[in-house]
């Protein structure tokens, strides 16, 4: 760090307030799931929320533990990501020391607000999962597929995906499939449940990914003239990663999808999932004994020219 820019961060840093300064980052980086209807433990929706829990705030950021963002944003960046530069780290952490003052709260960015309820309110399609109860599986964590019949009379393309998991304890993680080789058709009627249990995928190599959902994403929105294709000879396949300890929740997550304009020009977006537990790894199974380290490889073959 320069000289210059040095003693510019400390003069900034011993005048930081939350209205002018620490709001912006909080707002941007943290409360999409620290709020009332999040995920996380605690709201960061407000001045009085980020000073009683200021310290846990600076050992977070310190720590690098939060924001949670894995992509390397000296390699590549990304729309909406969750990510803080060393400066700005510096500057939470300086105002946390300097007593996190408030400023003049008159003139702080403007909370967000976060819904309980749907961000799509009158979607194209919806569909839920039917009441399934999880069952008790000691030390195993279950996946879940649940197949839908969409009713689509023609291919339309995904304009904005919107899943909302019941409860948020008990959903790992959401992957949307579509299915037209009658697979997962055939594995759901030889499983008397609703579903059938399924791991790494769905069944067959033959589906394709449509959508997903994890921890913090709210409703995804494609950019307009581009969309995800859903095929109107294939059946949705909704895959749920229910973690152990969570025998007898219920689960009925629900799925919004808005499609584009039937008449607007939709160049189609491919959704590739480069890593697979069955069909890339060249030296699987992929399993790991407790206290092993091992080294796995996969081979991916692009479907197209690139």
């Amino acid at each position: 760090m320069s000289s210059i820019h040095a003693s510019s961060l400390a003069a900034q840093s011993q005048n930081s307030t939350w209205s002018d300064d620490i709001a912006c980052l909080i707002y941007a980086n943290c409360s999409t799931c620290h709020n009332e209807n999040g995920i996380a433990p605690f709201s960061l929706t407000s001045y009085a929320e980020a000073f009683e829990h200021r310290f846990q705030i600076s050992e977070a950021v310190s720590n690098g533990s939060m924001p949670p963002w894995m992509p390397d944003p000296h390699f590549q960046r990304y729309e909406k990501e969750r990510y803080l530069e060393e400066d700005q780290i510096d500057l939470i952490k300086s105002w946390v020391d300097e007593g996190a003052p408030s400023g003049n709260l008159d003139t702080a960015p403007e909370a967000p607000s976060f819904s309980a309820g749907p961000d799509i309110t009158n979607p194209d399609l919806e569909v839920r999962v039917p009441a399934y109860e999880v069952p008790d599986l000691p030390d195993v964590d279950l996946y879940r597929c649940f197949v839908f019949d969409h009713g689509l009379p023609r291919d339309r393309f995904i304009q904005k995906v919107e899943i909302i998991p019941s409860d948020p304890s008990l959903v790992h993680h959401v992957i949307i499939f579509q299915d037209s080789s009658g697979t997962s058709e055939d594995l759901d009627d030889e499983d008397p449940a609703p579903g059938y249990t399924c791991f790494g995928g769905i069944g067959t190599d033959a589906a394709q990914m449509i959508a997903g959902w994890a921890p913090g994403v709210g409703t995804v929105e494609i950019p307009a003239g581009f969309g995800v294709k859903v095929s109107k000879n294939a059946r949705l396949v909704v895959q749920l990663h229910y973690p152990e300890g969570n025998a007898g929740k219920i689960d009925d997550t629900q799925i919004n999808i808005q499609f584009a304009a039937e008449d607007e020009e939709v160049r189609e977006i491919i959704i590739l999932p480069l890593l697979n537990h069955f069909f890339s790894i060249t030296n699987g199974p992929l399993a790991i004994k407790a206290g092993e380290r091992k080294t796995f490889h996969q081979q991916f073959f692009m479907p197209f020219d690139v």
